[in-house]
């Protein structure tokens, strides 16, 4: 789904733009004059009639609708047509700036551990970044293109929501007690990453032909991360003390380095060898060889991350749309 987007019209003669429903905030010495657009929340306008342009900014689903749980193609089309009633101006014809597309994915886990346990594949040289008031609830990588965003979408419904818009949301089928985690892409440059450097009007967004390319560039973005390795959990709770809970941390911190279990296996080896023979006998050594070497031998790598959100993504992105 659509949900913030950044777009500029060049005017024609015949464009008059009606400024009755907007709020001025401010003027500039550059002819530019910024207008606030009230809806369900603000977007903002800016028009320069010396250049004769026209840009919009901000979220289409939350001015909408309040909310950016859902929001089809169909709902997208009706705000713009919304928009282009209220200014008296054909916004379709705009050229894109920016934009964001994106998916909301239910989850077994909290959407945190998912987001914590992502990170950039070194080829892709994306920049990570997230902030400490987030409590590892979202975090984002960047490049000069785009901004890629994972984050718990549930959270910003029970922190961000009132009483009212809750009820609203629930009828877009949101439950307060399942967990949901939001997958986006904020195209800072879409011309260059969608369009091989070509221009995108607003109108592009909305055929089934773009449709499916942003669906594609969706899952192909996620590809471009790498979900935290992690081995499979034993079932019974024997096999689950603390020592074996410390080791499995170890080793899915190790595999996560590139080790193998048997490599770390060894490093487990070397750090007994290295152990005074004052403190610990040979025969003490091999003792505790015997039990690491049963300990790590009960561990099993996951043949796929308990992270990976290839399949949801695909499920989800890919399912008949309205």
């Amino acid at each position: 789904m659509i949900d913030y987007i950044a777009i500029t019209k060049h005017l024609e003669d015949k464009d008059m733009i009606n400024t009755v429903h907007l709020q001025i905030v401010a003027s500039y010495i550059s002819g530019w004059y910024k207008y606030f657009l009230e809806g369900c929340t603000q977007l903002e306008i800016w028009i320069n009639p010396t250049l004769s342009l026209i840009k919009l900014k901000g979220s289409i689903s939350y001015f909408f609708q309040g909310h950016n749980f859902t929001f089809s193609n169909k709902a997208f089309c009706e705000a713009i047509g919304i928009l282009n009633l209220m200014l008296k101006c054909n916004l379709w014809d705009a050229e894109v700036n920016a934009f964001e597309f994106g998916v909301i994915i239910e989850v077994k886990h909290q959407p945190k551990m998912y987001i914590q346990n992502h990170r950039e594949k070194a080829k892709e040289k994306l920049i990570i970044n997230e902030k400490n008031r987030d409590k590892g609830s979202f975090r984002w990588f960047t490049d000069k293109n785009v901004i890629l965003k994972l984050y718990d979408a549930g959270k910003n419904i029970q922190y961000k929501q009132g009483i009212e818009m809750k009820e609203i949301i629930k009828e877009a089928e949101w439950n307060p007690k399942s967990k949901y985690l939001k997958w986006e892409i904020h195209y800072k440059r879409p011309h260059i990453v969608l369009n091989n450097g070509k221009e995108l009007k607003l109108a592009d967004l909305v055929t089934p032909k773009w449709n499916n390319i942003l669906k594609e560039d969706l899952f192909i973005q996620y590809q471009r991360l790498i979900p935290q390795k992690t081995l499979i959990l034993p079932t019974d709770k024997k096999h689950l003390t603390s020592a074996d809970i410390i080791l499995l941390e170890l080793v899915e911190n190790k595999l996560n380095e590139g080790y193998t279990i048997q490599e770390i296996k060894k490093i487990l080896y070397t750090r007994i060898n290295n152990i005074s023979n004052q403190t610990l006998s040979e025969n003490d050594k091999k003792a505790r060889k015997r039990q690491v070497r049963v300990l790590i031998d009960n561990l099993t790598e996951s043949e796929k991350s308990t992270w990976d959100l290839s399949d949801s993504l695909s499920n989800k992105i890919f399912q008949k749309s309205e």
